[in-house]
This record gives C-alpha cells, sequence and structure tokens, in this order.
C-alpha cells in the first residue's frame, strides 16, 4: 500500500517552496536592478565623454584669446571675456579657425592646405590691399568652406575673414571679436581662381603680420530647457564681426539630460566640467560628471 502525504506535509512542502520562490524572484529583481543600474551609468558615462570630446575638440581649433561667456539665451548682448571668473554665465563663445579647409583637399590623404597661414610679407604684392599667403591651395579652401557653411570665398560679401597671429593685440576679446568696429577681425575674398593671394574688403592701411587664421563662423555651447533638466546645443554658422549672434547660426544638439555644464579658463587653459543624467524610473536617476582640459 503507497503511502500519501499528509496534509501538514503538503502544507510544509508549499510554504518552503514560498519561501524558496520568494528568495528567487527577490534575486532576479536584485539582479535585474543591478543591471538596468549598470545600462544607466554606461549610457550616462558614453553621452558625457563624447558630448566632452566633441566640445574639446572643437575649441581646440579656437583663434586664441576669442573666448567670451554670455549671462544666458534670454540675453546675448550681455557678454564678458573668457577668465577664472564667469560664474552665473551659461554659454560659452568662441572664434573658430576654418581647421577643415586649413587641412585641404581629402583624397585617400590631405594634400596641400587650403591656406597656410602664412603671409609674405617681402613680396612686393603684399600690401594693405592684398597678400601672398605661400604654400596655400586656396581652391580647396573655398570649396570645404562652400560645403560646410555656404559661403563663398570669392565672394566679397560672404565676409570670411582672417585675424592675425602674434604682433600687439587687444586682450579684451568682446571689443575685438564682437563688438564693431572689430579691430582684430579682416575682411578677404579671392579673385580670378588666384590660389596663393587674398584681398582685403578693407583697402585701408594696416600693419600685417607674418601669421593668420582664416575664419568662417564662431561657435557657442548653449544650455537650452528641456524639462527639468537642460540639452546642450552647439551654436555654428554664425559672424560676430558682422554683428551677428549666435541665435541667427544653425544648431545641433550634442547632448540631452545635463544637469550640470560649468566652464572658465585659466591663463591660455580652457576648464569645462559636464554632468548628464539618465533616468531608471521616476524615482531613480543615475548621473555621471566628467571634466575636460583644453590647451
Amino acid at each position: 500500500m503507497k503511502r500519501a502525504f499528509t496534509l501538514l506535509e503538503v502544507v510544509f512542502t508549499l510554504v518552503v517552496l514560498g519561501i524558496v520562490a520568494s528568495i528567487a524572484s527577490e534575486i532576479i529583481a536584485k539582479v535585474y536592478e543591478q543591471n538596468l543600474l549598470s545600462l544607466a551609468s554606461s549610457k550616462a558615462l558614453s553621452k558625457t565623454e563624447l558630448a566632452l570630446e566633441t566640445i574639446a575638440k572643437r575649441l581646440g581649433y579656437r583663434v586664441m584669446d576669442s573666448g567670451i561667456a554670455i549671462l544666458d539665451k534670454n540675453h546675448p548682448d550681455n557678454m564678458v571675456p573668457l577668465t577664472s571668473e564667469v560664474e552665473g554665465y551659461e554659454i560659452l563663445e568662441w572664434i573658430g579657425y576654418s581647421y577643415e579647409s586649413f587641412l585641404g583637399e581629402f583624397n585617400g590623404s590631405y594634400n596641400a592646405p587650403g591656406w597656410s597661414g602664412l603671409i609674405d610679407l617681402d613680396n612686393s604684392d603684399t600690401n594693405a590691399s592684398q597678400f601672398i599667403t605661400p604654400g596655400s591651395t586656396l581652391a580647396y579652401a573655398k570649396d570645404i568652406i562652400q560645403a560646410l557653411f555656404n559661403k563663398d570665398l570669392d565672394d566679397a560679401s560672404s565676409n570670411i575673414a582672417i585675424i592675425f597671429r602674434g604682433g600687439v593685440h587687444t586682450t579684451d576679446a568682446v571689443n575685438a571679436y564682437y563688438k564693431a568696429p572689430y579691430p582684430e577681425v579682416f575682411g578677404i575674398y579671392r579673385i580670378n581662381d588666384e590660389n596663393d593671394t587674398l584681398h582685403f574688403t578693407d583697402t585701408s592701411p594696416k600693419t600685417l603680420y607674418e601669421q593668420y587664421y582664416l575664419v568662417a563662423s564662431a561657435y557657442a555651447i548653449v544650455p537650452e530647457k528641456s524639462g527639468d533638466e537642460y540639452n546642450l546645443t552647439l551654436y555654428y554658422n554664425f559672424q560676430p564681426w558682422e554683428n551677428e549672434k549666435f541665435i541667427d547660426g544653425n544648431t545641433t544638439v550634442l547632448v540631452t539630460g545635463v544637469t550640470k555644464f560649468k566652464f572658465r579658463k585659466v591663463d591660455k587653459v580652457i576648464e569645462i566640467a559636464l554632468c548628464t543624467r539618465e533616468h531608471i524610473s521616476q524615482d531613480i536617476n543615475i548621473t555621471y560628471c566628467g571634466k575636460k582640459v583644453i590647451y
């Protein structure tokens, strides 16, 4: 005769199975929670580091000492030179030299530079109206600037310009680059398919230096409200030396979920701090913060 389970044994077995199931479900829930935390941490880290790297790369092609801080998007005219004392200012703006056109044409490898950054001061054709820039292939610069900014180097009204390197310059970036009469910025253009000659739009007497930057655009990093967080937006393709503000430029979102964006300049170095957040649930978030130093 087969012996059946007693009621007590059945109840005891069910209790044990319930305890085991409870422990197992708790373990599974913990593993799932840890997986969500790990995924959110990885996403926050990745997007923060990518945004910092993108900003640093673009800042690496800046015209030195052209950086300014702007109070906020509602006050684009409230600007100060970029220093270590810019607490409360939300927007970082600078003029970038045309790095892509400096590299020249790309066919598997870069050819001669579009512009060399050099001026032949001893050449008889270099004067207040024009200058010879040896080593340049301005046709490359023209094509690349046209593709990136829809501006024609052969058109004097495109407001492409140069900024001299070296020499005696003002240290007040606001008055040098962002307010008329823009004493550090000189409009230029090319004519007759010349590859090594640039012409000034203003032919008045001026002091020439041996080196220059070719500039077509300024850039601005702007925090823009999105719920209780911010998106960090890059503004580009605007020309402060033509009285344009960053709000006149094109935009691309660099990173979402921003909780902190700080910057300052110490000597020639710019420091940037950025924090971003990833949501796991309504009450649980992961925040990652990173810093970058740009020389």
